[in-house]
């Protein structure tokens, strides 16, 4: 299994909060199409299925369920990296 990449994980996150693919794409500003086939891919690279595509929008499986899960921490996580690191740009941190 490769590593997936952020991008595609919060994408994957937008479109299990907004329940819906088109939803999630216009908050995105990018084509549900798009988002699909990075969720296809997501869904192929892990061996598993990670959303069950309803006529109202999607509902996460398990599977699912737990990647979002791990997906919130990685954002959260990556928001507070960004924002220690730019402490280092701004002068409010380091030399």
């Amino acid at each position: 299994m490769r590593a997936p990449d952020l991008v595609s994980l919060k994408l994957f996150a937008e479109v299990v909060e907004h329940g819906n693919i088109a939803q999630a794409s216009r908050s995105a500003g990018i084509a549900a199409s798009a988002i699909s086939k990075r969720i296809a891919d997501l869904e192929d690279a892990m061996g598993v299925t990670l959303l069950l595509r309803l006529r109202d929008g999607i509902k996460p499986t398990e599977a699912g369920q737990v990647l979002y899960r791990h997906v919130r921490g990685v954002n959260q996580a990556v928001e507070r990296l960004l924002v220690e690191v730019s402490e280092f740009s701004t002068g409010d941190r380091g030399r």
